[in-house]
This record gives structure tokens, C-alpha cells and sequence, in this order.
């Protein structure tokens, strides 16, 4: 019986379980209970009412599904999941230094996959509530027809040489004159120069493609022979699409000045599209889009607008 006692107290003792905290109370520190509200006087010092409004947000986007019939299952918001988080971590990364590195930041794999879901799952039933409600409205078809067609249907294929003064600017500083030396009136003037006397070579026959490699400022085209990629007739300004608006085919601009610099164009192909001829297509195209950032911002305070939401 002695033998039992002493053995007993000679073995580490199990620390005694803490005492459950009590209703209202969120923490205790060593004697001191932290409150709910203290908590939340906290969060809203911290962040303001921020946290509210997105809680409200995804309130009623929940109900609003509800009201849909719209289920988002686990295994779909599961996959996702495993397909973001594998992402994230990147190629040639393991598991365990992806949760290494979260735990250096303070956060668990279990606590960031349920933070994923969540956000996976509002997602996903924001995404069908749009397809739901979204409505093709002629100004929607409108938008989307000049954005395919051109404006006003009328799809121009545009090829450009541009001198920019910037790039005059730049070359000068870069050849050792100080900013307060340049002339603004100089640059613009010699870029002028410059584009005339390349629009004399085209005249002249040279090759407008070859010209736009050698001497176009416009690095993102220069390389593809001067071709502006899908011109929707507002680049660049209306002086610019007045240039080319009626320019018979494969003939060249006079020197057009722009917010840019000094260019040459050239339409290398024309077509005219009715509005009517396509609007099917443009209805199942718009109906089938991914949605949008602004068309997800627009559902949320569509539902605040006819909901009656009162904050403190």
C-alpha cells in the first residue's frame, strides 16, 4: 500500500482539465475573462464594419440560392478545393511544406481548407444565381456586338506605325541631357518629321510591314508587321478612326497626331456586320460567359437594394 502511494506521487500527474469558460466569455488570461464584446469592440476598431458587410453579402446570396433551389454539392466545392490548393502550392512543392508554411503563418491546412470552401462555395452560388437572372438586354447585345463586330458592326483590320515623343524623351535623358533641357516642342516636332518622311517611304514603295519592324515605337505590334489587334475603332481616339473609318483598302494615312504620338495606318481588310444577323449567337454567347467581377458586385447590391438591412 506504501509501495503504491509512493510510486503515485514519484509518476508526472495529468494536468487537472481547465474549467469550462463561462457564457459571454471567449478567453481567459491567466485570472482575466475576455467578453464577447469585448471581442467584437475589437474587430470593429480593427476593421470597421467591413467583416459586417461581407457577412450580410453572403447572407443573402445563401438566401437568395435558396429561393433558386440552387445546391452546390461537397464533392464539387471538395474538387475545387484540391485543385486551387494544389495551385497554390505550386510546381515541385510537397504537402507538408505547403502546411509548413502556413503554420509559419500562423494558419493550419485543415483551418485554410475550410477557409477555401467557403470561399469556393459563395462562388459557385454566386456564379448560378447570375446564370439564373442574367437577361441579354439590347444594351448588353449592343456592348458585346461591338466588342466582337466593331463599332457599329464595321470590323476594320488596322496595321500602324507610331514615333512616340516619350521615346524621344527617353533616348535623350538616356544619352546624358537633363530633364530641363529636353523641348517638348523639339520632340514633338522631330517626331512629326519622322513620321512624314516614313509615310514618303511607303509612298515610295517600301514594304509597310518592314518599316513598322524597323522603326515603329510601338513595341507590341512593330514585331507582327504593325497589326493592332482586334481595333474596335476607339483606340487611339476619333481623329485616329476618322483616318481609317472610309481608307480604301491597303492605302496609307496621312500622319495622324494622337495622345500617343505621330502615326502612319493602313486597313488591311474591312468587313460590315447587321446587329440582326448575329444577335442569336451574340445571346447564347452572352448568356453562356463566365460572369464577370462587375456582374457579381451588381448582384450583391441588387439584393442589399431590396432587402431591408439595418446595421448598427
Amino acid at each position: 500500500m506504501i509501495l503504491s502511494i509512493l510510486l503515485s506521487l514519484a509518476l508526472p500527474q495529468e494536468p487537472s482539465p481547465p474549467e469550462p469558460l463561462p457564457e459571454g466569455i471567449i478567453a481567459r488570461i491567466n485570472d482575466v475573462e475576455i467578453t464577447k464584446k469585448e471581442y467584437l469592440d475589437f474587430l470593429y476598431a480593427r476593421f470597421g464594419k467591413r467583416a459586417l458587410e461581407e457577412y450580410l453579402a453572403n447572407y443573402l446570396l445563401e438566401k437568395e440560392a435558396d429561393a433558386y433551389g440552387i445546391q452546390i454539392s461537397e464533392e464539387d466545392v471538395s474538387t475545387a478545393v484540391l485543385e486551387r490548393e494544389s495551385a497554390q502550392r505550386g510546381v515541385g512543392s510537397s504537402a507538408e511544406v505547403f502546411e509548413a508554411n502556413l503554420k509559419r503563418g500562423g494558419q493550419n491546412l485543415e483551418g485554410y481548407r475550410a477557409t477555401l470552401a467557403a470561399e469556393i462555395r459563395l462562388e459557385k452560388i454566386t456564379d448560378a444565381l447570375i446564370f439564373e437572372t442574367r437577361v441579354a438586354t439590347d444594351e448588353n447585345l449592343q456592348i458585346l456586338f461591338e466588342r466582337k463586330y466593331g463599332l457599329n458592326g464595321k470590323k476594320l483590320r488596322v496595321k500602324h506605325i507610331v514615333i512616340m515623343p516619350n521615346v524621344l524623351r527617353a533616348e535623350l535623358l538616356r544619352s546624358g541631357q537633363k530633364p530641363t533641357e529636353v523641348d517638348l516642342e523639339a520632340l514633338h516636332a522631330d517626331a512629326q518629321k519622322r513620321a512624314e518622311d516614313l509615310r514618303a517611304r511607303l509612298i515610295a514603295g517600301e514594304d509597310f510591314a518592314a518599316l513598322a519592324k524597323a522603326a515603329s515605337h510601338d513595341r507590341v505590334t512593330r514585331e507582327r508587321g504593325g497589326e493592332l489587334l482586334n481595333y474596335n475603332g476607339r483606340l487611339y481616339g476619333p481623329d485616329f478612326f476618322a483616318a481609317v473609318d472610309s481608307l480604301p483598302v491597303g492605302e496609307s494615312t496621312q500622319v495622324i497626331r494622337t495622345g500617343a504620338g505621330y502615326h502612319i495606318a493602313q486597313v488591311i481588310e474591312r468587313t460590315q456586320t447587321q446587329l440582326e444577323d448575329v444577335r442569336k449567337e451574340l445571346v447564347q454567347n452572352f448568356l453562356s460567359a463566365p460572369p464577370s467581377w462587375q456582374e457579381r458586385n451588381a448582384l450583391v447590391q441588387a439584393l442589399r437594394e431590396r432587402a431591408k438591412v439595418q446595421v448598427w
